[in-house]
């Protein structure tokens, strides 16, 4: 809004606004609209959205020797504001041992008391804090993920036992709750961006999506406010969506509670095998399941019939690093196995008259492969924004161990008892998005001036990448490339100030992204990118390019011509453009898509 048309008794639109008790929230920093007020752009119904480590430091070969972690101590002093459902305050993960005491003097936020929250619940760690009680669980692990502290002995039931830690275990946290028992709203994780961006956070995490599918972009509550906050230096990390393939199913092996099951029946009826049916005729034995059903369908069959079944097995055609969720419906033990398992175990079935298994659980199985690879449940692209890969960032999101309410259950026994952990093992893109938070933390420490990244995360790689691709263009060129009409542009920028006399999608982007939206027998597009030295001295690169199917090059003065050939099976191609340093350790790889 134009401050101008602002009464003079008050000193900008923000508390205008606030002076109104019919409003919930007023934007001084992401947002802005009042329909009924002069210079009034546009209003936008509000919409529900969806919420989407023990070993992953070392998975991502993090370490106190040398690299990213020492470069940055740890993230110390990086405040990383998260949106989500709050924060249980007596996890250990968010404990002040060997933090800094002194709080950054660039934060502005507070600690509010709330609802079974108190001032004294904030520490060194957690040094801001928004009506934070958390009542779902989701906040308290993203936020554990990106920057908990050390916890020595850590484990769900057992499993994944060690020290505990975040991405970024030095960094500090700024708790806004936005996520509730009712429902998730893009209003309300506008005003959080909002204040976070008041209150001095250096990154934001928002593992959040949007239910609607194409929601467009000057509609979009999040995008809008991700848009503002990186034009005030704030870096956002937010989730792509868990609405991949698999839809949202995410599954472990594993059992939650001691238990061994020894030389029992093992029952691989052909009749039974996709265990779709009621199994009141399996008496105290372990049934094999492996049919079309749907793997949920025949979970929820062996729930019907737990009187009956003392074990099931599940074989599945995925790997196990990439299904979904724990079984907690299953009041049997069961196993996930794998297909190639899975042949063996028909096999072995198949060649005895009777057949037994023993089934024993308490083991921790790392160094899967393939790994890593996006998992199936992971929403892929096109992306709505031009040259923008969907997920530009592939970050650990499978079976991570994190820190959970210890009064919100985990699972249920034989019995349907509640179990409780303080520690819980998920998946999903919303682990994802705070690991990107947690090694950007890190980043922001060693390199405070770097601006983008996209690919597979490698943070001590990232630390001397050689090259590296800086954002040249300021965002609202890229809004302009879009071809939105002045009116949707206005609504992002929240100002009439903008120019679009210099129009460009070209964010300097890392990757090369061509889509042929129309199903034209070809097209073509230009590149230009600049790189910059960051090594010792002076060096020397050479490229190397690998053409996706389909496509054609020419290099001149680093300026990349793609085009790409009509492709009739529908599918996607892949290449990459990489510069490799003469004499030295350097590779730079650009994706190509």
């Amino acid at each position: 809004m134009d401050e101008s048309l602002i009464p003079k008794p008050f000193t900008n639109h923000h508390n205008y606004y606030q002076s109104s008790p019919s409003l919930v929230y007023t934007y001084q920093h992401v947002f802005s609209s009042s329909k009924k007020s002069l210079g009034f752009i546009s209003a936008i119904k509000d919409r529900s959205h969806i919420l989407h480590t023990t070993h992953t430091p070392k998975f991502l070969n993090l370490n106190t020797f040398t690299g990213l972690w020492p470069a940055s101590n740890y993230g110390e002093d990086v405040i990383v504001g998260v949106i989500d459902s709050g924060v249980w305050p007596e996890s250990e993960s968010f404990k002040d041992t060997g933090m800094p005491p002194k709080v950054p003097k660039k934060l502005k936020g507070t600690c509010e008391v709330g609802q079974n929250f108190n001032s004294s619940m904030c520490n060194a760690k957690l040094i801001g804090v928004r009506s934070a009680r958390d009542t779902r669980g989701h906040g308290t692990r993203t936020s554990s993920i990106i920057a908990g502290n050390y916890v020595n002995n850590s484990h769900y039931f057992g499993y994944a036992s060690g020290i505990a830690n975040g991405v970024s275990p030095r960094a500090r946290l700024a708790i806004y709750k936005v996520s509730r028992d009712e429902g998730s709203y893009g209003s309300d994780a506008l005003a959080a961006m909002d204040q976070a961006v008041a209150d001095g956070v250096d990154i934001i995490s928002i593992s959040m999506s949007s239910r609607a599918n194409e929601v467009p972009l000057h509609r979009d509550f999040l995008a809008k406010a991700s848009f503002s906050a990186l034009e005030k230096g704030v870096l956002v990390s937010t989730s792509a969506g868990n609405k991949g393939s698999l839809g949202n199913e995410i599954i472990r092996n594993g059992y939650p509670w001691e238990m061994v099951l020894k030389n029992l029946p093992l029952v691989c009826d052909k009749w039974l095998l996709a265990c779709d049916k009621v199994l009141s005729n399996i008496l105290n034995g372990i049934i094999i399941c492996h049919g079309d059903r749907p793997l949920a369908y025949q979970i929820e069959r062996i729930a019907r019939s737990y009187s009956y079944v003392l074990g099931a097995i599940f074989i599945t055609y995925n790997p196990i690093s990439s299904e979904i969720e724990f079984m907690k419906e299953t009041p049997c033990p069961r196993m996930v196995i794998t297909s190639s398992d899975g042949v063996a175990l028909m096999e072995y079935s198949e060649s005895t008259q009777m057949p037994s298994a023993t089934m024993t659980f308490f083991q921790t199985i790392t160094g899967i492969k393939p790994a890593p690879s996006v998992v199936a449940n992971a929403l892929r692209g096109p992306s709505r924004f031009p040259g923008i890969l969907k997920p530009d960032v592939m970050a650990p999101g499978a079976l991570v161990l994190a820190a959970w309410p210890s009064n919100i259950k985990v699972a249920t026994d034989q019995k349907q008892i509640a179990l409780h952990s303080d520690y819980t093992i998920l998946s999903g893109t919303s682990i994802a998005c705070p690991h990107a938070a947690g090694v950007a933390a890190l980043l922001k420490r060693a390199h405070p001036d770097w601006t983008v990244g996209a690919g597979q995360i490698h943070p001590n790689q990232a630390l001397d990448p050689g090259l590296i691709y800086d954002a040249t263009h300021k965002t609202v060129n890229f809004l302009c490339s879009m071809n939105l009409e002045e009116n949707k542009i206005l609504s992002i920028t929240r100002s009439k100030k903008y120019d679009c006399s210099k129009s460009s999608s070209d964010f300097n982007y890392p990757s090369f992204v061509v889509l042929n939206c129309h199903n034209r027998t070809s097209i073509g597009q230009n590149f230009q990118r600049i790189v910059t030295h960051v090594g010792e001295g002076a060096t020397t690169y050479k490229g190397n390019v690998t053409l996706p199917e389909g496509s054609t090059y020419e290099k001149q003065s680093y300026t990349v011509s793609i085009r790409s050939e009509e492709n009739n099976n529908g599918e996607v191609s892949f290449g990459a453009l990489t510069w490799v340093e003469e004499n030295g350790n350097h590779t730079v790889r650009s994706p190509i898509n």
